[in-house]
């Protein structure tokens, strides 16, 4: 059972040393950006009539 733990010890030492090279990271502006104004009324609009006409059809199959 030690040798199992040896052998992991061993991997774990290979793994950090595999890290030790500079690593270089590019930067992006991630920054929420707001929603237009029509694409968010045209939304609201779209569900509107689609609970309209869902309560229509509703109604009809009464």
């Amino acid at each position: 059972m030690k040798s199992d733990e040896a052998d992991d010890e061993s991997e774990t030492k290979t793994e950090i040393q595999k890290c030790d090279r500079p690593v270089s990271y590019t930067l992006v502006d991630t920054a929420a950006e707001p929603v237009p104004e029509p694409i968010t009324a045209a939304g609201t609009a779209l569900a509107l009539s689609g609970l309209s006409w869902l309560k229509h059809k509703k109604k009809m199959a009464v």
